[in-house]
């Protein structure tokens, strides 16, 4: 049977291999029932605090403070949940029979590779961003530029 979409999102997003039968179905769906529980009450609680930092201290950069590095935390959080409960269940092992191991092995390392690439580009795209958005000037001489900062500069 040929997969949807959504299971093909749902088994990517989760890094579950093989097939995506209703053990792991329902599991999954436990494991996301409770991060959408852990989210709504945070995020309404986080409101309900940025909302009471406004009308008391009307210092805007603060409260903006305070409500990214709350969101940061908790979508960390929510990540550090997704890893322990699939670890704890099994859900992301992969059963490899003997005569397949060296091709799985070089299938991942081929998999790792491009995900090194992928992460360096959008690293280096990120940075640009970072370098170009405060002054707005010329973004093609950052993408050309090398900067070489070291301690025999200053």
């Amino acid at each position: 049977m040929k997969e949807t979409i959504s299971t093909k999102i749902i088994k990517w997003f989760y890094g579950i291999h093989g097939p995506l039968d209703e053990y792991r179905r329902n599991e999954l769906n436990r494991i996301g029932n409770n991060i959408a529980i852990f989210l709504l009450s945070i995020n309404l609680l986080l409101s309900f605090i940025a909302s009471l930092l406004m009308l008391s201290t009307n210092n805007s950069e603060l409260t903006l403070d305070i409500v990214v590095s709350v969101l940061l935390l908790t979508v960390f959080a929510s990540l550090g949940y997704i890893l322990y409960e699939t670890k704890r269940h099994h859900l992301t092992e992969i059963d490899v029979e003997a005569k397949q191991e060296g091709k799985i092995k070089q299938k991942f390392i081929k998999r790792a590779i491009v995900l090194e690439i992928y992460f360096a580009i959008v690293m280096y795209g990120l940075t640009i961003l970072i370098d170009w958005l405060p002054n707005r000037g010329a973004l093609i001489p950052l993408l050309t530029e090398l900067k070489l900062e070291s301690a025999e500069l200053q």
